[in-house]
């Protein structure tokens, strides 16, 4: 599902358009339009015991409404 997302022009990095091979560093600010809801994250990318942890503060999420 990722890939279709950023294929599709949906998924953005700090507010430009990401590409499938576009590498996430700490910080980073990540917005997915999913249907008609958005969500944005922030990266925060660290190391413990030599290994890269990953995780995700959600800065916010919209629910739209879907009009067919």
């Amino acid at each position: 599902i990722a890939k279709e997302i950023v294929e599709k022009g949906r998924a953005f990095v700090n507010a430009k358009i990401a590409k499938p091979s576009t590498e996430i560093k700490n910080g980073d600010c990540i917005e997915l339009s999913l249907g008609a809801n958005v969500i944005v994250v922030k990266a925060l990318i660290e190391m413990k015991n030599n290994k890269e942890v990953v995780n995700y503060e959600t800065i916010s999420s919209i629910k739209g409404k879907y009009n067919a």
